[in-house]
């Protein structure tokens, strides 16, 4: 299955169209790894920096987007949520909203193995904002469709 990083954000402009909105942009992506970025212009709060809501939406469209990308790359048919995500604010955004997040060796590959086994997977994400600006963490959890 060919399956690229355009696909995807057609996919998700398309489901979820306030991600157009933000200017919501897969940068790069790999099965483990994926950079976003967001203009700050579409995203900025009364302070002139990135607001809060949208480094959070921005975070959890990283860290799904991630897992979704991986799903679609071993040709798995499972439903896709974030469970559980926190977010942590360390100092302002003055600049585009830019997000990295890489799964921890070895973590993606159990991930992918237990829904090829038909089972309920968890996987646990970080997601760096702006080189650590703000730091979001996300438990992912995928239902394979049997």
């Amino acid at each position: 299955m060919s399956f690229n990083k355009k696909q995807l954000q057609e996919k998700i402009h398309s489901t979820i169209p306030i991600s157009e909105k933000m200017g919501y942009e897969i940068v790069g992506i790999s099965e483990a790894a994926i950079d976003t970025r967001a203009p700050l212009q579409l995203n900025i709060n009364i302070h002139n920096t990135g607001f809060a809501g949208s480094l959070y939406s921005i975070a959890a469209l990283t860290a799904w987007s991630l897992c979704h990308y991986a799903i679609a790359l071993n040709q798995l048919d499972a439903s896709l949520v974030i469970a559980n995500a926190n977010i942590d604010y360390f100092r302002p955004v003055e600049s585009d909203i830019e997000c990295h997040c890489s799964a921890v060796a070895g973590d993606m590959t159990v991930f992918i193995a237990t829904l090829q086994q038909g089972q309920r997977a968890k996987l646990n994400l970080e997601v760096t904002i702006n080189n650590g600006k703000a730091m979001m963490t996300a438990l992912m959890v995928a239902t394979p469709h049997i």
